[in-house]
């Protein structure tokens, strides 16, 4: 199996947000050597952004993942927003961007086991 194929079995496995493949061209792709390097050549082409759209969908998402808004907050201020520029769809798309980083990050073993071959 190549690389495009076991990053399309992963995508339907576990049934990711975004699909890997759709933002790796060919050459960067056969260049992985390893996890990091998948995932700063995933993170540079936007593959870990989720925008939430609509506030209610939004507020929903916030109150169930992060009701205090503590989580939210911080990583709009790790990333340099102001408060004026801070709403509940940037809240939720930013706190689902990180829950999606994290759930990739758990298939580093797997990846990396795979490159290895």
């Amino acid at each position: 199996m190549n690389f495009y194929n076991f990053l399309e079995e992963l995508h339907d496995k576990y049934e990711l947000v975004n699909n890997p493949n759709h933002y790796l061209d060919d050459p960067t792709r056969d260049e992985i050597t390893d996890f990091d390097h998948l995932c700063d050549e995933l993170r540079c082409n936007g593959f870990f952004d989720t925008e939430v759209h609509y506030y209610y969908k939004a507020m929903k998402f916030l109150s169930e993942k992060d009701n205090s808004l503590r989580e939210s907050l911080e990583i709009a201020e790790d990333m340099g927003f102001e408060l004026k520029d801070i709403n509940s769809e940037l809240l939720a798309s930013l706190l689902a961007s990180e829950f999606f980083r994290f759930e990739f990050y758990r298939l580093e073993e797997e990846i990396n086991e795979f490159l290895n071959k």
